[in-house]
């Protein structure tokens, strides 16, 4: 027999609903009233425009945004003596994270002991303005030149020594959200969901599916930009636990 106390806990276990981009697609069409409750289905060159633009739309946020749940740590690559530049993606190997590297976020650097040291990312200007950058010692900067077909990375200082490690921090690439029309995971937390679905309807509303009055659209767009800022300010970061949760008496108790 079913107990309460068994459907309690299978609520708790079972975690919010996240669509596949085929099903956010079809809600899109029904927010801007291209599928409607008497259609059987979307129409399917409708379908396609609308993931098309989402997969658009989640790039474009993934890409100028750090995701944290997109992000993979501790891929260690270990550093050669005298060796000033690797190719990151050959250095990186088996922990190479599907889809690429979008970009680097954080390093530290392990010697023979195990002892981690801070290493700085820095851009070209600052990197360019080392005198010597053929210096030996410790590493204590890394920069990494996208501007290649393959991202390189150099160092800095340059060890003499084959027993560091570095130990990179990466945001990987969003999905390809087209892969299998659609009928595939985004890869994106609950709580984006409704992001994407109005973040794409401003989209196709404006066009590409159907041309919605503008007052309509802007309110879309409007609604979808006040949903991105309440996520960057609170949702799009790792939320640590202080102390242990509040406990408190049973209602009615």
């Amino acid at each position: 027999m079913t107990t309460i106390v068994s459907v309690h806990e299978a609520i708790e276990h079972s975690g919010p609903t996240i669509h596949s981009v085929k099903k956010l697609a079809e809600l899109v069409l029904q927010k801007i009233g291209a599928f409607t409750v008497n259609d059987s289905a979307a129409d399917p060159v409708h379908l396609a425009r609308t993931v098309d633009w989402m997969n658009l739309v989640v790039q474009e946020f993934t890409g100028t945004t750090k995701c944290f749940w997109l992000q993979k740590r501790q891929i260690d690559i270990a550093l050669d003596a005298n060796e000033d530049e690797y190719d990151l993606l050959d250095a990186m190997g088996t922990q190479l994270p599907p889809g690429n590297v979008l970009f680097p976020i954080g390093a530290t650097l392990s010697d023979a002991n195990g002892n981690e040291l801070p290493i700085r990312i820095v851009d070209w200007d600052e990197f360019d303005a080392i005198p010597k950058k053929t210096a030996t010692g410790t590493p204590c900067i890394i920069y990494i030149d996208r501007t290649a077909i393959r991202p390189m990375m150099k160092v800095y200082y340059v060890p003499t020594v084959d027993t560091y490690t570095l130990k990179l921090t990466v945001q990987q690439y969003a999905p390809d959200l087209t892969r299998n029309a659609g009928d595939t995971a985004h890869q994106m937390r609950a709580e984006f969901q409704l992001w994407m679905i109005l973040a794409t309807a401003a989209q196709v509303g404006a066009g590409p599916v159907k041309r919605l009055a503008l007052q309509v659209k802007n309110d879309i767009a409007a609604e979808a930009g006040n949903l991105r800022a309440r996520m960057t300010a609170y949702a799009n970061k790792e939320q640590p636990m202080s102390g242990e949760p509040q406990r408190t008496e049973a209602w009615g108790a």
